[in-house]
Protein backbone atom coordinates (compact mmCIF):
# COMPACT_ATOMS: atom_id res chain seq x y z
CA UNK A 1 0.00 0.00 0.00
CA UNK A 2 1.42 3.66 -1.30
CA UNK A 3 1.78 6.32 1.23
CA UNK A 4 -0.15 9.69 0.29
CA UNK A 5 2.07 12.16 1.75
CA UNK A 6 6.07 12.59 2.39
CA UNK A 7 7.01 12.28 5.91
CA UNK A 8 9.26 15.19 7.28
CA UNK A 9 11.02 15.27 10.35
CA UNK A 10 9.55 17.28 12.98
CA UNK A 11 11.52 20.48 13.49
CA UNK A 12 10.34 22.40 16.54
CA UNK A 13 11.24 26.04 17.32
CA UNK A 14 13.88 26.61 19.95
CA UNK A 15 10.62 27.32 23.09
CA UNK A 16 9.02 24.21 22.03
CA UNK A 17 10.33 21.92 25.22
CA UNK A 18 7.00 20.87 27.04
CA UNK A 19 4.99 18.64 25.69
CA UNK A 20 1.85 21.07 24.99
CA UNK A 21 4.00 22.76 22.55
CA UNK A 22 5.18 19.44 20.74
CA UNK A 23 1.57 18.53 20.39
CA UNK A 24 0.52 22.83 19.07
CA UNK A 25 3.40 21.90 16.55
CA UNK A 26 2.54 18.47 15.47
CA UNK A 27 -0.96 19.55 15.30
CA UNK A 28 -0.21 22.30 12.48
CA UNK A 29 -1.31 25.01 15.24
CA UNK A 30 2.06 27.35 14.32
CA UNK A 31 0.04 30.36 15.46
CA UNK A 32 -0.03 29.45 18.85
CA UNK A 33 2.63 31.58 21.19
CA UNK A 34 3.72 31.19 24.98
CA UNK A 35 3.90 33.82 27.58
CA UNK A 36 6.21 32.04 29.80
CA UNK A 37 5.48 34.05 33.54
CA UNK A 38 7.44 33.66 36.61
CA UNK A 39 5.22 34.19 39.93
CA UNK A 40 6.62 34.96 43.11
CA UNK A 41 5.11 35.63 46.58
CA UNK A 42 7.07 36.59 50.14
CA UNK A 43 5.54 33.64 51.87
CA UNK A 44 4.66 30.14 52.05
CA UNK A 45 0.99 29.23 51.01
CA UNK A 46 -0.91 27.27 52.83
CA UNK A 47 -2.91 24.09 51.75
CA UNK A 48 -6.57 25.25 49.71
CA UNK A 49 -5.24 28.22 47.52
CA UNK A 50 -5.06 28.59 43.72
CA UNK A 51 -3.35 30.91 41.48
CA UNK A 52 -4.80 32.32 38.58
CA UNK A 53 -2.83 34.42 35.94
CA UNK A 54 -4.45 35.82 32.93
CA UNK A 55 -2.68 38.01 30.07
CA UNK A 56 -5.00 41.12 28.09
CA UNK A 57 -4.09 43.23 25.48
CA UNK A 58 -3.02 46.66 26.85
CA UNK A 59 -6.05 49.19 26.15
CA UNK A 60 -8.77 46.64 25.78
CA UNK A 61 -11.80 47.27 27.08
CA UNK A 62 -13.01 46.95 30.71
CA UNK A 63 -14.34 43.66 31.24
CA UNK A 64 -12.34 41.74 28.13
CA UNK A 65 -11.70 38.40 28.48
CA UNK A 66 -8.32 37.66 28.89
CA UNK A 67 -6.34 36.51 25.33
CA UNK A 68 -4.95 33.55 27.46
CA UNK A 69 -4.74 32.27 31.42
CA UNK A 70 -3.71 29.12 33.20
CA UNK A 71 -4.81 28.22 36.93
CA UNK A 72 -3.56 25.79 39.15
CA UNK A 73 -3.52 24.48 43.00
CA UNK A 74 -0.51 26.07 44.81
CA UNK A 75 1.11 25.41 48.09
CA UNK A 76 4.06 25.24 50.34
CA UNK A 77 7.34 27.23 49.64
CA UNK A 78 5.94 26.94 45.39
CA UNK A 79 5.89 30.39 45.01
CA UNK A 80 8.52 31.41 47.24
CA UNK A 81 10.85 29.60 45.24
CA UNK A 82 9.20 31.11 42.05
CA UNK A 83 6.72 29.00 40.12
CA UNK A 84 7.01 29.50 36.26
CA UNK A 85 3.86 28.84 34.44
CA UNK A 86 3.54 29.23 30.60
CA UNK A 87 0.62 30.48 28.83
CA UNK A 88 -0.83 29.15 25.36
CA UNK A 89 -2.43 31.96 23.28
CA UNK A 90 -3.23 33.20 19.52
CA UNK A 91 -0.63 35.28 18.00
CA UNK A 92 -3.35 37.13 16.18
CA UNK A 93 -4.89 37.70 19.82
CA UNK A 94 -1.55 38.71 21.57
CA UNK A 95 -0.46 41.47 18.74
CA UNK A 96 1.25 44.16 20.57
CA UNK A 97 1.79 45.05 24.24
CA UNK A 98 0.34 43.10 27.44
CA UNK A 99 -0.46 42.96 30.51
CA UNK A 100 -0.42 40.23 33.24
CA UNK A 101 -2.36 39.83 35.95
CA UNK A 102 -1.84 37.11 38.78
CA UNK A 103 -3.81 36.28 41.95
CA UNK A 104 -3.65 34.35 44.87
CA UNK A 105 -7.31 33.38 46.58
CA UNK A 106 -8.71 30.27 48.65
CA UNK A 107 -10.15 27.52 46.89
CA UNK A 108 -9.29 24.48 44.32
CA UNK A 109 -8.13 24.53 40.87
CA UNK A 110 -11.01 23.66 38.92
CA UNK A 111 -11.50 22.88 35.28
CA UNK A 112 -13.56 26.02 34.33
CA UNK A 113 -11.70 27.32 30.63
CA UNK A 114 -8.03 27.29 32.67
CA UNK A 115 -9.16 30.37 34.89
CA UNK A 116 -10.54 32.49 31.45
CA UNK A 117 -13.59 33.46 33.36
CA UNK A 118 -12.16 33.92 36.47
CA UNK A 119 -12.33 37.55 38.41
CA UNK A 120 -10.02 38.23 41.68
CA UNK A 121 -13.17 38.90 44.02
CA UNK A 122 -12.03 36.77 46.74
CA UNK A 123 -8.38 37.70 46.45
CA UNK A 124 -5.68 37.65 49.30
CA UNK A 125 -2.76 38.60 47.26
CA UNK A 126 -2.12 40.10 43.76
CA UNK A 127 0.75 41.25 41.23
CA UNK A 128 0.25 42.77 38.03
CA UNK A 129 2.87 43.58 35.48
CA UNK A 130 3.66 44.69 31.15
CA UNK A 131 4.84 41.13 29.50
CA UNK A 132 8.24 41.68 27.48
CA UNK A 133 9.64 39.46 25.42
CA UNK A 134 6.79 36.99 25.68
CA UNK A 135 7.71 37.26 29.51
CA UNK A 136 6.35 38.15 32.87
CA UNK A 137 7.80 38.57 36.22
CA UNK A 138 5.66 39.18 39.23
CA UNK A 139 5.53 39.42 42.56
CA UNK A 140 2.27 39.05 44.65
CA UNK A 141 1.48 41.33 47.19
CA UNK A 142 -1.24 41.65 49.84
CA UNK A 143 -4.90 43.27 49.21
CA UNK A 144 -6.13 45.60 51.06
CA UNK A 145 -9.96 46.05 51.31
CA UNK A 146 -11.37 49.13 52.75
CA UNK A 147 -13.40 48.46 55.37
CA UNK A 148 -17.25 48.49 54.76
CA UNK A 149 -18.79 52.37 55.06
CA UNK A 150 -22.18 51.90 57.00
CA UNK A 151 -24.66 54.91 57.61
CA UNK A 152 -24.50 57.02 60.43
CA UNK A 153 -26.90 55.28 63.32
CA UNK A 154 -30.15 57.17 63.52
CA UNK A 155 -30.51 59.59 66.46
CA UNK A 156 -33.56 59.00 68.85
CA UNK A 157 -35.11 62.32 68.06
CA UNK A 158 -35.11 61.33 64.22
CA UNK A 159 -37.30 58.63 64.76
CA UNK A 160 -39.73 58.91 62.65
Amino acid sequence: MAMAGVIRPLELRPQSHSWTALVIETAGLGHITTLTAKVRAPFDVPPGYRLVIQEFAHGGSPGALPIASAQRAVEGTELLRGLTLRLFRNCSASAGPTRVVAWLEPGAADLEFDGLEATPDDATWFASASAQRNQAQLILTPVTRSAPTRPPPRCATQAA
